[in-house]
């Protein structure tokens, strides 16, 4: 609440590559899955839409996988999350983004998302002023 301008632009640019990174590297595993995707049920109306689909791996596991979009001020359709399995990939994030910026401040939160990416989440966390 308190970050400047220049915080809140290096925070989003980490998060949004870390993110990416995390979603590209997930991705992977389903390289040779079969997708289909389920038809709409209605007309696409308003500012966001899901694309739903279902996951078939080859061990045989199924997994439902929703792209989430959202129309931007021009009008554009633009990725917004994924849920998969009725878990959101941003949500999931959300409170963990919040612990890690009251132990180790928002800097410190930058830092480890530019040098560690969102692995930064799965390490244990140390208070701030403690090394």
């Amino acid at each position: 609440r308190t970050a400047t301008p220049e915080q809140i632009f290096a925070f989003q640019k980490a998060f949004y590559n870390a993110l990416l990174d995390r979603y590209a590297a997930d991705l992977t595993h389903y390289r040779e899955s079969r997708v289909t995707v389920i038809p709409a049920r209605a007309p696409l109306e308003g500012p966001r839409a899901i694309a739903r689909t279902h996951v078939k791996l080859n061990d045989g596991k199924e997994a439902s996988v929703d792209f989430v979009f959202r129309k931007d001020p021009d009008g554009q359709w633009k990725a917004y999350d994924v849920v998969i399995e009725g878990i959101s990939y941003i949500a999931s994030y959300r409170s963990q983004v919040g612990d890690e910026i009251r132990h180790i401040g928002l800097d410190g939160l930058i830092k480890r998302l530019q040098t560690e990416g969102l692995s930064a989440f799965d390490k244990p966390k140390k208070p701030r002023g403690v090394k």
